[in-house]
């Protein structure tokens, strides 16, 4: 018998750099980032969720677009289902198939990442007007809870 085995889980991006955006389209005020790849590298099925805290500038002041927050709902992700908010990471969390400290499902509700399976994860940031400074501080978090 195995008991408790461990969930062993891989994040990671498409070209192995950190989290890194591009240059922001003029039109729309976005920017796209390398995706995510989340991997199950464990025995155990898992959910993985998104959150995010919002992020400050900590150098100096910034403005964005009357603060110096840059809200994590302005951070966008992709899992195959469109474009969804990321929402706030809430620390006294709990966890269900729907939800799991504040975030959200990857791909979807229900979706269970099994051995060997992988997630690619797209990150876009969608600056409000104006905005201006550089967000340095903050977090875009993936819990995993065991299926």
């Amino acid at each position: 018998y195995t008991f408790n085995p461990t969930a062993t889980i891989s994040v990671s991006t498409t070209d192995g750099n950190p989290l890194t955006f591009g240059a922001m389209d003029s039109a729309t005020r976005e920017a796209t980032s390398n995706n995510l790849v989340i991997k199950n590298m464990g025995v155990v099925g898992v959910y993985a969720y998104i959150a995010g805290t919002n992020f400050y500038q900590s150098s100096t002041y910034g403005i964005c677009p009357t603060s110096n927050v840059l809200a994590i709902s302005n951070f966008k992700y992709n899992a195959g289902s469109g474009w969804i908010s990321i929402p706030t990471y809430v620390s006294s969390g709990a966890c269900d198939s729907t939800i799991c400290y504040g975030g959200n499902p990857i791909p979807s509700a229900g979706t269970v990442l099994h051995q060997g399976d992988i997630q690619n994860v797209g990150i876009k940031l969608v600056f409000p007007t104006p905005c201006s400074g550089t967000y340095d501080n903050g977090k875009i978090n993936i819990v995993i809870a065991t299926a």
